[in-house]
């Protein structure tokens, strides 16, 4: 089963989100994205699950919610290179309402999959994270497919 990690004060409390994903895939949920920064990625065994993850929702809509706020950008970007450095391969998708177009397109320059501005629909970011599995699924046949 694929896993989502949504991370953040607003997307980790959106029952409507966590029950639409929920039907399809196990969810963890991550109040303070900060938690992340602290542990110890080599033993913690709390931190092992995101080494498995394959979509993280980071939410960076409120300052206190995840200790990440568009007021911080330079914490989003170091968070966003923190992350990418454990787990290259987790697609990350961005949800703040505060970023100016420069700052969405440097996020993109670090790696986010797709942002999305506060407040957000239940549904695009759903159905986001069908498609990005989807779409993996394909290209993993396709790979498949052409070794043999």
């Amino acid at each position: 089963m694929k896993s989502i990690c949504l991370t953040g004060e607003k997307v980790s409390n959106d029952l409507g989100l966590i029950c639409r994903l929920k039907q399809r895939y196990r969810i963890t949920l991550i109040e303070r994205a900060r938690k992340l920064y602290m542990a110890n990625w080599s033993s913690d065994p709390q931190i092992g699950w995101l080494l498995s993850t394959n979509i993280l929702v980071l939410d960076c809509t409120k300052s206190g919610g995840v200790g990440l706020s568009a007021r911080d950008f330079s914490g989003i970007i170091g968070f966003l290179r923190f992350v990418r450095d454990r787990c290259p391969q987790l697609k990350i998708l961005l949800v703040d309402g505060g970023l100016s177009q420069k700052r969405i397109v440097a996020a993109f320059q670090e790696g986010i999959a797709e942002y999305f501005a506060s407040p957000y629909d239940t549904n695009m970011i759903s159905d986001k994270i069908t498609s990005i599995i989807e779409n993996n699924r394909k290209i993993l046949y396709l790979n498949i497919k052409k070794s043999v």
